[in-house]
C-alpha cells in the first residue's frame, strides 16, 4: 500500500490528501448530525409517550372523580330506601341462618349461623328485594352486611356476583381490610376497594341497632372495569405499529390491558412479563405524584403479532 502511494504522481498524492481533509469532518459531522438526530427522535418518542401516559391519568381520575361522586349519592339514596321501609334493623336471635362463610381474600370458609334481620317485620337476610330495589333504581351493586364473630362483615344480600355468576352471599370482608377497620371505627368507607374478586368505587357505612351498635354495614359500588367509554378510550390507544397501554395498580393487579386484564403479574404464564411488569409498577409507585417515568426494556409483543420493542 506505502509502495503504491509512493508510485503515485504528486498531484494525485496531494488530490487524495485533500480528499480525505475535506470528507473527514463532512464524515465526523455526519456522525455527529446522525447520533444528534437519534437522541432528539428519542427525545421526542419520550415526550409523546409521557403525553400520552399523563392524559391517561388525567382520564383515570376524572372518571374516578365522577364515579366517586355518583357512589357517594348513591349511599345516600340506598340509605334513604333503606329507612323508607323501616326506621331501624331488628335482629331476631331466635332465627339463625346458616352460611357457609368465605374470606374474599383467602378463600378459606367455615360454617357459621347470624340472627335473622328484619326491616319493618319484613326479612332481610338471605333475601334479595332491597338490595335490587337499590339496584333497580341506582344501577351499580348494593349489600347488607351483617358483623360476625372476629368483627367480619358477612354478605347475607347482594347482588355483587362471583365469578360463576352466582350471588356472593356468604363471602365477608375480614377484620384486616381498610373497609371493616373504617366501619368498626364507626367511619363512612369511600374510595376503591376490593369487592368479592374484582375493585370496585365504592361507598360503606355502619349499620346500627337501636341503641347505637354498630351491627352490620350497607355498600354501593360500581365495577372499575364497567366504566366502558373509558376503557374503549385507554384500548384504542396506539403507540407505534404494536404498542398499546395499560393500567395496573400497585398491588399488580391488571386493571386495562388489550389480553391481561383483571389477571396479576404474580400469575401471568411468563415470568420475564411479570418481572417487567412489576418493575414497571414499583418504578411508579416511587415517582412523587404527577410525575412520569420512563423505563426501557426488550419485549417481543407475540401476542399482538409484534416485533422487539
Amino acid at each position: 500500500m506505502r509502495r503504491l502511494f509512493r508510485d503515485w504522481k504528486i498531484q494525485t498524492k496531494m488530490t487524495t490528501v485533500a480528499v480525505i481533509l475535506v470528507l473527514f469532518p463532512i464524515l465526523a459531522i455526519s456522525v455527529l448530525a446522525i447520533d444528534r438526530l437519534t437522541d432528539a427522535l428519542r427525545k421526542a418518542a419520550e415526550d409523546d409517550l409521557e403525553n400520552i401516559v399523563g392524559n391517561i391519568v388525567s382520564m383515570c381520575r376524572i372518571q374516578h372523580g365522577l364515579l366517586q361522586q355518583k357512589v357517594t349519592s348513591d349511599l345516600v339514596a340506598a340509605r334513604t330506601v333503606l329507612r323508607n321501609h323501616g326506621t331501624h334493623v331488628v335482629e331476631d336471635p331466635s332465627v339463625l341462618i346458616p352460611f357457609e362463610a368465605t374470606d374474599q381474600e383467602t378463600g378459606e370458609t367455615h360454617s357459621i349461623r347470624v340472627p335473622l334481620w328484619r326491616i319493618n317485620d319484613r326479612p332481610i337476610t338471605q333475601t334479595t328485594w332491597f338490595v335490587d330495589e337499590v339496584q333497580a333504581l341506582l344501577g351499580g351493586t348494593c349489600t347488607i352486611f351483617q358483623k360476625i364473630e372476629g368483627n367480619s362483615f358477612l354478605r347475607t344480600s347482594t347482588n355483587v356476583l362471583k365469578k360463576d355468576g352466582t350471588r356472593a352471599v356468604g363471602t365477608y370482608i375480614p377484620k384486616t381490610s381498610p373497609v371493616a377497620k373504617a366501619i368498626l371505627s364507626g367511619e363512612t368507607y369511600l374510595g376503591r376497594a376490593y369487592v368479592v374478586n374484582s375493585w370496585h368505587v365504592t361507598a360503606y357505612e355502619p349499620l346500627r341497632d337501636r341503641t347505637g351498635q354498630i351491627i352490620g354495614a350497607l355498600y354501593v359500588g360500581i365495577q372499575e372495569q364497567s366504566t366502558d367509554a373509558l376503557t374503549q378510550a385507554i384500548a384504542g390507544i396506539k403507540v407505534g405499529k404494536t404498542g398499546y397501554a395499560f393500567v395496573a395498580d400497585w398491588e399488580g393487579n391488571i386493571i386495562l390491558h388489550p389480553t391481561k386484564a383483571g389477571k396479576n403479574l404474580n400469575n401471568l404464564d411468563d415470568p420475564v412479563e411479570s418481572r417487567i411488569i412489576a418493575q414497571i409498577v414499583e418504578k411508579g409507585r416511587r415517582l412523587p405524584d404527577g410525575e412520569v417515568g420512563t423505563m426501557r426494556y426488550p419485549w417481543i409483543n407475540v401476542e399482538l403479532a409484534g416485533d422487539v420493542f
